[in-house]
């Protein structure tokens, strides 16, 4: 289990990350990619600016692709609900 609180990843242009760091004198927001952990160790960080929405490349993705899954919101809605009728289904038996 992981320490420290959960945050929410977010879809960015496709790719999954998660807010890093916001800069108190700026309007520039630090995410990085949610891989960075997993098998991939993927490096991935981006500067965004929250008034232009514009985003600087810090570090580049590396050894994955963009999520499916962020790209397919059906998808992803139905696997969301698949697990949760699971989730009833093993409640009810027990």
């Amino acid at each position: 289990m992981g320490r420290g609180r959960n945050t929410i990843a977010e879809n960015i242009n496709g790719w999954m990350m998660k807010k890093k760091k916001e800069y108190p004198n700026s309007s520039d927001v630090i995410y990085y990619c949610v891989e960075q952990y997993s098998h991939h160790k993927c490096p991935g960080a981006w500067v965004i600016n929250k008034v232009t929405n514009e985003y600087r490349i810090v570090k580049p993705h590396r050894n994955h692709e963009r999520d499916a899954l962020a790209n397919q919101p059906i998808a992803a809605l139905e696997v969301a609900i698949l697990h949760i009728l699971e989730q009833e289904f093993k409640n009810n038996t027990d």
